[in-house]
């Protein structure tokens, strides 16, 4: 496993939630551990805001350490966590995309989302 920037290591998997109200939760799974810290997963969400900016509806980032059936720890804003929680029986169903963080200038980091 490698660390970037010293806040996570380990593989990421992206996987949009659309909601009944046409809203998306752009959740990102962890493996359990890989988060260093509570401040290195919200450095991260801000990253990942920040590379899915759009002006028109700012995006809602949910990240989940460790697997939909194992409770795992999520983080973001309480009423998304709460949406999420409440869909992990059927989230370890989903078919999640693999994600890479990329150097790139200016912040440091890269969000790409690789195709399967």
């Amino acid at each position: 496993m490698r660390n970037v920037r010293g806040g996570m290591r380990g593989r990421i998997f992206y996987d949009p939630i659309r909601l009944a109200d046409g809203r998306r939760i752009h959740l990102f799974k962890f493996e359990r551990g890989a988060l260093a810290d509570d401040r290195a997963a919200a450095e991260i969400a801000a990253t990942l805001r920040e590379r899915l900016f759009n002006p028109r509806r700012p995006p809602d980032v949910v990240l989940m350490e460790g697997e939909p059936s194992e409770n795992p720890r999520l983080f973001g804003l309480d009423e998304s966590v709460a949406q999420v929680r409440a869909l992990l029986p059927v989230l370890s169903e989903h078919a999640w995309a693999p994600v890479q963080f990329e150097p790139q200038s200016g912040s440091g980091r890269k969000v790409v989302l690789a195709r399967s």
